[in-house]
């Protein structure tokens, strides 16, 4: 079976005992529009505080928040509130932000 990468596509999806593979056309888009990048650091809503304990940790100064969608189309519901809580939590630590 194939779904999309919309975790609202799968929620009440049985993945028990499964082999899942997880791919993504937008993100690796992104990464490689991205290749000059100092870092590129890859998020979601499961790893949005572990995300932004590194940057503090790193000592990261400037921050760009991007959310991937394919190309005339608006980013999935669920990357854009991704990007808004990363926004908030860095904020909430005084991090300027490029978005």
């Amino acid at each position: 079976m194939t779904f999309g990468n919309s975790p609202s596509q799968i929620e009440n999806i049985n993945f028990s005992n499964k082999t899942i593979l997880h791919t993504t056309s937008c993100g690796t888009l992104g990464i490689s529009k991205a290749k000059n990048a100092k870092e590129i650091i890859c998020g979601n809503l499961v790893n949005a505080k572990a995300i932004v304990k590194y940057i503090i940790k790193s000592g990261i100064n400037d921050v760009s928040i991007v959310s991937m969608a394919r190309k005339n189309e608006k980013a999935a519901d669920e990357d854009e509130l991704c990007a808004r809580y990363l926004k908030d939590l860095l904020l909430r630590n005084r991090y300027f932000l490029y978005i």
